[in-house]
């Protein structure tokens, strides 16, 4: 199984983009690698998108059905009921679920600030002195935003606890069967287990249950697998391989290449083109 996360981005010299990161299972734990990262030709719709991210899957014999959850930015391309990417995806990956990165929705949460209450907060020096009016408008402000809340945000699954903690006493969640509430009871009453729990991280404990309960296994990692949200930054990460950065590889890439003036060679947008072409090309791509 695997999940992926969409991003287009532009680079200095105008070219279009196409990044997409990949989370994967890789031994006891989950990895996340930079999968595909390609300029956009012609346009950025949702079916050129799909067609170009398509034809890396086809030529590199990764199953779609596989796929369990795409993570994006909400923009149109990407989630067009109709000749969106992701709409093309699922046709294609009947497993697939999809989600809007959370950083994108706090963002679309907030940015309706009415320009009254912009302006005074601009101009507030050591102390806000609040008229009447000023008072109405935060007070408007503050309903919209949790309205916009509920919108965006919908109520906490609670079904789901039993990932987050499966040694706490809890009534059959409603996506398991009877036979995998059995075996949630007794993951729980093995005290080895529970202290493997305690000590390491919460996917390392499920993906080393896999093999013996296949079934419940499988439906934790629907749920920890997907991205939450399109920002990949740097953790510490004491287990597993190092984390690379997409730009660290674009260095590496730049120094094979021998390029040595990288921004200036940025700005001419042939030239920059004939770079990354040359990059995939080492990559066998």
């Amino acid at each position: 199984m695997f999940a992926i996360q969409l991003d287009k981005s532009t680079d200095v010299a105008g070219l279009s983009i196409l990044l997409v990161f990949v989370r994967y299972i890789f031994e006891t734990s989950i990895e996340e690698d930079l999968l595909l990262c390609t300029p956009l030709d012609t346009n950025t719709t949702g079916g050129e998108i799909f067609k170009v991210i398509d034809s890396y899957m086809n030529k590199h014999q990764v199953d779609w059905v596989k796929c369990i959850d795409i993570c994006s930015d909400g923009a149109a391309a990407m989630v067009g009921k109709i000749k969106g990417t992701i709409t093309r995806i699922k046709n294609v990956a009947p497993k697939c679920h999809s989600s809007h990165c959370v950083l994108h929705r706090h963002a679309l949460v907030s940015k309706k600030m009415p320009l009254e209450l912009k302006q005074v907060l601009n101009e507030a020096e050591n102390e806000l002195q609040l008229t009447t009016n000023i008072k109405k408008i935060v007070i408007e402000h503050l309903e919209n935003l949790e309205k916009s809340l509920f919108q965006y945000f919908l109520a906490t699954n609670n079904d789901v606890d039993w990932i987050q903690n499966p040694f706490v006493n809890q009534k059959k969640p409603a996506m398991l069967s009877m036979l995998e509430y059995e075996q949630l009871i007794e993951i729980k009453s093995m005290s080895y287990l529970k202290q493997k729990f305690e000590s390491g991280s919460l996917n390392e404990f499920w993906i080393e249950l896999k093999d013996e309960y296949p079934s419940l296994v499988e439906k934790a990692i629907f749920t920890l697998l997907p991205f939450d949200n399109t920002i990949l930054t740097d953790t510490k990460r004491p287990r597993g391989r190092p984390r690379q950065r997409w730009v660290d590889r674009v260095k590496e890439d730049l120094k094979l290449l021998n390029v040595r003036n990288a921004e200036e060679s940025a700005n001419d947008r042939e030239e920059w083109k004939q770079y990354v072409v040359a990059a995939m090309g080492l990559k066998g791509l």
